[in-house]
């Protein structure tokens, strides 16, 4: 029986995951349980996450293959992803730097896919979908929303789905 896993962790917890991973053995379970692993990367764009790619991309790039989310929520300034050579210049010792000089060709050597999540239009309705701990599903449904409100969330649902499904390594997410 073939089935989807999804874990959603917080970005903190990539060094405990690695230990895990690396301590279990789970690479060489998986290749003998036939299961595949892929590491959805949801990227900020601030220099912590960017960060943590580059980390990420290092110790498992060539084993598991990884998914760079783009979260446009966050941010629409990626520059730090496509790090210029003058920016190099500047300050060739830092180790922030080198990583990310590093990373764009990472991206490329390892083939790393791209998902451009999308940013949800309508704050108000963010936020009360937010404070009010509500899925985003009950507020695409709930008469206790406006009808331009359900919209929103229809939008950015179909929106999210299309950017999972255009990566092509999910099955249908709808």
């Amino acid at each position: 029986m073939e089935k989807t896993v999804i874990v959603n962790l917080a970005a903190s917890s990539l060094q405990p995951v690695i230990n895990w991973i690396r301590k279990q053995d789970l690479l060489d379970l998986a290749a003998d349980e036939g299961v595949q692993f892929y590491f959805w990367f949801v990227c900020s764009g601030e220099v912590e996450s960017v960060e943590l790619l580059h980390k990420s991309l290092k110790e498992f790039g060539k084993e598991i293959p990884h998914i760079l989310v783009k979260n446009w929520g966050m941010t629409s300034n990626w520059d730090l992803l496509e790090v210029q050579k003058e920016d190099t210049e500047r300050d060739k010792e830092s180790s922030t730097t080198k990583k990310l000089v590093e990373l764009p060709r990472m991206l490329k050597q390892l083939d790393v896919k791209v998902c451009d999540f999308p940013e949800f239009v309508g704050k108000s309705t963010c936020n009360k979908i937010r404070d009010n701990h509500l899925s985003l599903g009950y507020a695409r449904e709930t008469q206790e929303f406006s009808s331009i409100e359900r919209q929103r969330v229809k939008k950015f649902l179909r929106q999210a789905y299309e950017a999972f499904e255009g990566v092509g390594v999910l099955p249908n997410v709808k």
